[in-house]
């Protein structure tokens, strides 16, 4: 009995000491924010929303790649900056980060594990699970340098990914209009999770689909015309059009961007990129070229997501899906062509669901591999140019390479746990 209560009691100690460490890391990176707002993209969203306020062309900004509804959103946070400061308005904003991937957390949990409903934010009653408990923290932890990218630079990613695991905790709690509904705003605020509507097809989730569907209508359309009117929404879709293709139309190799398709850019591409420190393409393919291989590899992905997804039942209320819907996240941001690293907060949700079905040893040991190559060029364990020089050959891409290939994995050959 004693040797047992003592290691209760070791458990919990490391439990409280890690979480301690988490909340001084979260308030960390709080607070450096504020004293770096020429440095973060939250200040773009605020100089996007006075661009709308002023009468301006939001789209003029060459940081604005968003689409027409997140302007709403940049009005919002540049009325927050006029009212409470900049720094006052980033503050809050990263607070209110931080409280997104909580409630991520929890949310994934009440998906995925059976006692899941009852996490709590700070480790406490003995008969609920503590929030350090190892279905939780180790996932957490597989993708903390990813998370600390995003919260680094105080992007919207951790919102989103917030509100697509909302969209299908809501579907499978059968309320299929609210959860249209986080989903419509989760692509329509960055135009990837888009990708979930054929998804829902596919999964025959028709009142999902057409709940989600109609809330899409509302916001793109309905929203920016009542508001901009008829020629003013038309300007801002041609606007982000324009942004969009010029963003994408050039070169993708700087080590920088971490997307599939820059990855395929450094291996095969004839350009290259003089600010990679590491060059070695093994071949010298032109851009158009490099781009056929990459629709190539996307198609085969969505194609292994497809016949891993249609073993599962139809619809989106059952665990599979949950499933489906974390593995689908790590892989929209791998095929995404501007996928940076702070992009990767999505695989949160795919670190979490291969954690928890994970029954082979094999399976772990490529999940802490892929863990490993997101984690080791971060600057603060590398250096600067040790971190670079690691980017450049791709590490980020191929570590969630491999959290995506295993989560298609374990749907392949998991039928209890998928």
């Amino acid at each position: 009995m004693w040797p047992r209560l003592r290691t209760e009691r070791a458990t919990r100690a490391v439990m409280v000491a890690v979480y301690v460490f988490l909340l001084a890391f979260a308030l960390f990176e709080i607070v450096r924010a504020t004293r770096r707002l020429d440095g973060i993209i939250f200040t773009g969203y605020t100089q996007v929303g006075e661009a709308v306020l002023q009468g301006g062309d939001p789209y003029s900004l060459a940081i604005n790649t968003w689409p027409p509804c997140f302007l709403f959103v940049a009005v919002l946070l540049a009325l927050l900056a006029r009212a409470v400061t900049l720094a006052g308005a980033t503050l809050v904003w990263q607070a209110a980060s931080v409280l997104a991937t909580w409630g991520t957390l929890k949310l994934l949990a009440r998906l995925f594990l059976e006692d899941g409903a009852g996490l709590t934010f700070w480790p406490r009653a003995a008969d609920r699970p503590a929030f350090m408990s190892a279905g939780v923290i180790i996932p957490l932890l597989l993708v903390l340098r990813i998370l600390q990218e995003n919260l680094q630079h105080a992007q919207v990613n951790g919102f989103l990914v917030y509100l697509v695991v909302l969209a299908f905790w809501l579907f499978r709690e059968r309320r299929a209009a609210w959860g249209g509904l986080a989903l419509a705003l989760a692509a329509s605020l960055k135009a990837t999770p888009i990708a979930f509507l054929p998804y829902l097809v596919y999964k025959r989730a028709w009142r999902e689909a057409g709940w989600t569907a109609a809330f899409l209508v509302c916001l793109n359309v309905v929203l920016p015309l009542a508001v901009f009117g008829p020629a003013g929404s038309a300007a801002h879709w041609h606007g982000w059009s324009i942004q969009i293709g010029a963003q994408t139309g050039g070169t993708m190799t700087h080590y920088y961007n971490q997307s599939l398709l820059a990855a395929l850019d450094r291996l095969l591409g004839a350009t290259g990129d003089a600010r990679n420190p590491v060059q070695y393409a093994v071949a010298a393919l032109s851009p158009a070229a490099v781009r056929r291989v990459f629709y190539v590899a996307a198609a085969a992905l969505a194609l292994g997501l497809a016949v891993a997804f249609r073993k599962n039942p139809p619809g989106v209320t059952s665990r599979a899906a949950a499933g489906e819907m974390a593995v689908a996240l790590g892989a929209l941001t791998l095929v995404d062509p501007l996928a940076w690293k702070a992009h990767y907060v999505t695989l949160l949700a795919t670190a979490f669901y291969v954690w928890y079905a994970a029954t082979r040893r094999a399976q772990v040991v490529v999940i802490l591999a892929s863990a490993a190559l997101l984690t080791v060029s971060a600057p603060a364990l590398v250096g600067s140019h040790v971190s670079k020089a690691l980017e450049s050959l791709s590490v980020i891409t191929l570590g969630a390479a491999g959290l995506v290939a295993t989560g298609v994995w374990l749907q392949l050959v998991n039928t209890d746990r998928a």
